[in-house]
């Protein structure tokens, strides 16, 4: 009997949604920049789609997970993330930049020059 409450408590906990990782706008900003800083693309990109599910989103993070990404070869999610980032700062050239190479990189030409 005992065994059966200790596990329904496991899932219980495994499932419920107040169980899963909360950050802060605070949090998100500082662990994207710290592993940006250090190259480290991977936490970049786990962090970053934390921060997103819980309903953070800003140029800057946007900008990181683009830019790790890109650098990963993942051009098909960099091109995402620099779109994004185009939402929130309407004429940065560098997000367009990287956006028009993301395209090129997919073979998206006529893409690539509705950026340029």
């Amino acid at each position: 009997m005992a065994r059966a409450i200790v596990i329904t408590i496991i899932i219980t906990l495994a499932v419920s949604p107040s169980f899963a990782q909360k950050m802060s706008l605070h949090k998100a900003d500082s662990l994207t920049y710290d592993s940006y800083v250090k190259g480290e693309w991977k936490e970049v990109i786990k962090n970053g789609k934390t921060a997103i599910k819980n309903d953070i989103d800003f140029y800057y993070l946007r900008m990181r997970m683009g830019i790790a990404s890109y650098i990963r070869g993942n051009y098909i999610n960099a091109s995402a993330h620099f779109k994004k980032a185009l939402e929130h700062k309407h004429n940065d050239s560098i997000a367009a930049s990287y956006l028009y190479n993301s395209y090129l990189f997919l073979n998206r030409d006529l893409a690539a020059n509705n950026v340029y």
